[in-house]
């Protein structure tokens, strides 16, 4: 039996697609093995791909055969021993990139995201990952501390960073911390109400805890605290001001009188609402000067500013400005009233210009969410995602429930697109397929070839940057199939362009010779019949010089026809001479 087993072909080998099966699932022979990569790319029947496929620890070659699978379920096979191979122990973080930065699975990313034990997959996995749910999941339960630091940077929704903060309540700090930081830091720059109080009385109590105990870093407690309340003063209310402004001049009294320097008895002038306040050394050297009664102007000018132009609000404040720095603060009664009334319509002004601007951001975000509905609901996601652009991260809160709503029919119907594309180029790769070996003749191959590739670019164009690249595997395959279906057809296409090279000489040597344009009528006429004919005859000429020789026979021939007319009347002249001599002759004659 031994020496018959010498001539026996192996069964994986053999015609019958059971047998092939049955040794690639069980049997160890090393000539086997060492063809596994070939036979899941190059057998003709799914099973045994799927059963080679299972005994492969290759992730390129894994991932590959995920890519350029058609089918199904040879593709689920290589999913699910793709994600067993980076999900072991024994995976090595070079061989494990290398597969993940070529694929686009979206469940294969999650899987390794959740449940590879090397944590550099697993933020590679995570950076090609679009799902904000696995985002925030992996953010709140990932061992790793410096990726769960990290995923919170790529977090911006407020919800997310909310739940974030509640998850990790209890399993870590710092994280509940960077989160709520993070949350206030939003909603302070979108303009959220409460967390403005929430924010401006937390800096009260700092002022006033500032003024009780007056640490060793108190001075710069106080200019830190001064920053952030100025930036702050604008976006809440006048009773807010008051209070937080008061804390401010407490705290620079206390910290004055701490250094031993006098402490102010009154403000010195009007104050800038949008500059920065004194510091406590500028409070304390200042002196209070009694000045004279105010001019009627300046009451006349507080009357004046409710009835001014509502838009012209920099004038308004200019204006109030200017008059105020002629009257500096005193001790006098009615000069203290003119100025809190000055102040008062300072702060009406500032509120009045910040609720027209919020006014016109709404109606801007108004105006692009509505375009961004309408583009959704006609299917144009390059509309929409232009829309979507221009609306930015920053809207109104009475806004954000309608983009919210919004964002979430534009990515569904983004993967709606992504899927429709992808289904589109499969077909444009299978026509491009068919077009090897289909006897189709050269120039009507060359086009459909460019009408393919043709639609391919439209795909581009209409997916923007969700298309796949020139190095995506789906491109890379169109491209290779093109080039194939084009392969038989360019010998015919070189000895076209060498006849069409000699054509286009002949008629360079023709044009040549005819711009010495011959005296005798018969050369003259054989040439023009030579160059009319060559004019039909610019189809076989080269693509790139048809114009230029058009161009340079018709110019030629204009040539001939002014040489033919001369000689024509040059023959008429004579003959009329000659008319005339025997008319003369014959008048003369006996």
């Amino acid at each position: 039996m031994k020496l018959f087993d010498r001539f026996r072909k192996p069964e994986w080998t053999h015609k019958d697609p059971a047998l092939r099966l049955r040794a690639v699932q069980s049997s160890q022979d090393p000539a086997l093995i060492s063809i596994l990569p070939d036979l899941v790319q190059t057998d003709p029947d799914a099973a045994v791909r799927s059963a080679a496929l299972r005994r492969i620890d290759d992730p390129v070659l894994l991932e590959r055969r995920l890519r350029g699978e058609l089918d199904a379920g040879v593709a689920a096979a290589a999913r699910k021993r793709l994600i067993d191979v980076l999900c072991s122990a024994a995976i090595s973080a070079d061989a494990g990139a290398a597969a993940l930065l070529q694929s686009h699975d979206a469940e294969l990313l999650a899987r390794v995201a959740e449940d590879s034990p090397l944590a550099a997959l697993r933020k590679l996995a995570l950076e090609r990952c679009e799902r904000p749910t696995l985002l925030v999941q992996r953010c709140i339960h990932d061992p790793d501390p410096a990726i769960r630091f990290w995923l919170l940077e790529r977090i911006e929704a407020p919800d997310a960073l909310q739940k974030i903060a509640d998850a990790s309540r209890k399993r870590d700090k710092r994280l509940t911390r960077a989160a709520k930081d993070k949350l206030e830091a939003i909603q302070l720059a979108t303009g959220d109400t409460k967390a403005l109080s929430s924010r401006v009385m937390l800096i009260c109590e700092a002022l006033a805890k500032l003024a009780r105990e007056l640490p060793h870093d108190r001075e710069q407690q106080l200019a830190a605290l001064r920053d952030e309340w100025l930036a702050l003063r604008d976006r809440v209310d006048a009773d807010l001001q008051r209070r937080a402004d008061g804390g401010l001049a407490m705290a620079a009294a206390a910290l004055s009188a701490a250094r031993g320097e006098p402490v102010p008895r009154a403000e010195a002038a009007l104050p800038d609402v949008e500059a920065q306040t004194l510091s406590a050394s500028e409070l304390a050297e200042t002196t209070i000067i009694a000045q004279p009664e105010p001019e009627p102007a300046l009451a006349t000018l507080i009357a004046s500013l409710p009835s001014a132009a509502a838009d012209d609000f920099d004038a308004r404040i200019a204006a109030v400005r200017e008059q105020a720095s002629h009257y500096p603060a005193g001790d006098n009664l009615r000069i203290q009233g003119q100025h809190n009334d000055l102040r008062n319509a300072l702060d009406s002004l500032y509120k009045q210009r910040k609720e027209a601007a919020a006014a016109t951001q709404r109606e801007r975000a108004a105006e692009q969410i509505k375009t961004l509905e309408a583009a959704l609901q006609d299917g144009s996601v390059s509309v929409a995602r232009e829309a979507r652009d221009a609306l930015g991260r920053s809207v109104p809160r009475e806004l954000q429930q309608r983009l919210a709503s919004a964002d979430e029919a534009l990515a569904k119907l983004e993967r709606w697109q992504r899927w429709s594309g992808s289904k589109v180029r499969s077909r444009l790769c299978d026509e491009a397929e068919a077009l090897y070996g289909s006897g189709v003749h050269p120039d009507a191959l060359a086009n459909k070839v460019k009408e393919l590739k043709a639609e391919w670019l439209r795909l581009d164009a209409i997916e923007g940057e969700a298309a796949p690249g020139p190095e995506h595997g789906l491109t890379r395959r169109f491209n290779s199939l093109c080039h194939r279906a084009l392969a038989p057809a360019r010998p015919y296409f070189e000895k076209r362009r060498e006849l069409r090279g000699d054509r286009s000489e002949q008629i360079a040597a023709l044009i040549a010779e005819a711009a010495d344009v011959p005296s005798e009528l018969s050369a003259l006429l054989a040439l023009r019949k030579r160059v009319r004919d060559a004019l039909p005859e610019l189809d076989d000429a080269s693509p790139e010089k048809r114009g230029q020789h058009g161009r340079q026979l018709r110019e030629r021939m204009t040539e001939i026809d002014l040489a033919l007319k001369a000689i024509r009347e040059s023959a008429e002249l004579a003959k009329r001479s000659l008319i005339t001599r025997l008319r003369r002759e014959l008048g003369t004659a006996d």
